[in-house]
């Protein structure tokens, strides 16, 4: 049983639950898309989900013959707006309000083969010296990897 999440299941929930909330015109999609590197520098307001980082949580044991490993699983979310765009007053706001949107989509919810809810990690905004802004949104869940030794 891999440990690593589907995330075009996570870019799912995000455009459903954006959809839901009436957030409209948003391009979600995750960076392993064929078309990424064409639609996240041209498609705004955007949600990219992109990699993941794994790291143990114990050391699974296998001593009955069963190996049973947590392991923490952390994602990115690159959420994109651009600086001038038509209606937009100021993009700071719009940035933030997205950002909130992502993570009100996300924040609690159990991923298929996640352990547990997901929570928010951290956010780290990106150069602002950029036509765009853009914040990367980190969050995190347990998953279990488990091995049947041959």
């Amino acid at each position: 049983m891999n440990a690593r999440l589907e995330l075009s299941a996570i870019a799912t929930r995000i455009s459903d639950q954006l959809t839901a909330a009436a957030v409209n015109g948003v391009t979600v999609g995750t960076a392993y898309e064929r078309q990424y590197w064409k639609l996240s520098g041209a498609a705004f307001p955007g949600v990219w989900v992109g990699g993941q980082t794994l790291a143990r949580v114990d050391d699974g044991g296998g001593f009955a013959g069963l190996i049973r490993q947590r392991v923490r699983v952390e994602f990115a979310v690159r959420v994109i707006v651009q600086r001038a765009a038509a209606g937009v007053i100021d993009p700071e706001d719009a940035l933030n309000e997205l950002c909130d949107a992502v993570s009100d989509a996300l924040i609690g919810w159990t991923p298929a083969g996640a352990d547990k809810p997901i929570t928010w990690t951290r956010t780290q905004d990106e150069s602002p010296q950029e036509t765009v802004l853009s914040a990367v949104m980190q969050f995190g869940t347990e998953t279990t990897y488990q091995k049947v030794p041959a």
